[in-house]
């Protein structure tokens, strides 16, 4: 929660962005975040977008760890997304 609060408060700037081209982001950062996850069955969370002075996404990602010693336990894992690169 303190997170999403962060991100909005440093929110801001990137209002001239089309409605587009947002999608297009979100959907490259949730794709990226699931692959970087090394879950099998990620699911990501909505993006908190920070302003475009850090040029950062944050989604939260949750799944099963895939290796044997972990036995089938849940995880979390917080991906940050770099919109410029």
């Amino acid at each position: 929660m303190l997170l999403a609060g962060l991100g909005l408060a440093l929110a801001g700037g990137a209002t001239a962005s089309t409605s587009s081209a947002w999608m297009a982001v979100d959907k490259a950062s949730e794709a990226a975040c699931k692959k970087a996850s090394g879950f099998p069955d990620a699911v990501a969370g909505p993006p908190v977008h920070f302003s475009d002075r850090f040029l950062v996404d944050a989604r939260l990602v949750k799944g099963t760890y895939p290796q044997a010693h972990m036995k089938g336990a849940k995880g979390a894992m917080l991906c940050l997304y770099n919109r410029r690169t």
